[in-house]
């Protein structure tokens, strides 16, 4: 593996142009929605957390540090052991963020802070206080800068379905 690509990697995909312009039918978007929900189920049952970060950045080194930023803060959130997945989407508009949290996500989070099990809506909306605390402090660490641009995370909590979002005008006012 490259050194440069540290930890980074892509597999190539070879599309056929003809697949492009095919019709699509009911049936096939059957398919696909079925499809796209087994893996959302087994999504859920193998991973505490997961954080996609969309960022305006486009080179893999800096994309590279995101990824590791983005590994020790949900390490902080959830406990060095816990079963989360970070990905990094560059060359986007804006800077943005979606973490979906699972059950065990949750509990994992509450043994980690060590607050214990509160009722479910008030250990979200702390455990969302806590997340958009340590996103707020990822981008400054990544940006280097006390300036950032509307820097907005999403939340979506999966056992009670809640999806909560963040953004710079509610944090620290």
């Amino acid at each position: 593996m490259d050194a440069s690509m540290r930890g980074v990697r892509a597999n190539s995909i070879v599309l056929d142009e003809r697949q492009l312009t095919l019709r699509v039918d009911e049936g096939d978007i059957k398919r696909t929605y079925e499809e796209f929900q087994r893996m959302v189920d087994i999504s859920d049952s193998e991973t505490d957390a997961e954080l996609i970060i969309s960022t305006t950045e486009q080179t893999e080194a800096r994309a590279s540090d995101l990824l590791d930023l983005g590994g020790a803060a949900l390490a902080r959130l959830f406990g060095s052991d816990a079963r989360t997945d970070v990905s990094v989407i560059t060359a986007q508009e804006s800077v943005s963020a979606r973490l979906r949290v699972s059950k065990s996500g949750l509990v994992r989070a509450a043994s980690a802070m060590g607050i214990g099990m509160l009722p479910e809506v008030e250990l979200e909306n702390f455990l969302s206080q806590r997340i958009s605390t340590e996103y707020q402090l990822l981008l400054l660490k990544f940006e280097d800068t006390d300036l950032l641009p509307n820097p907005d995370i999403t939340i979506e909590v999966l056992p009670s379905g809640r999806r909560l979002t963040v953004s710079r005008a509610q944090r620290f006012r």
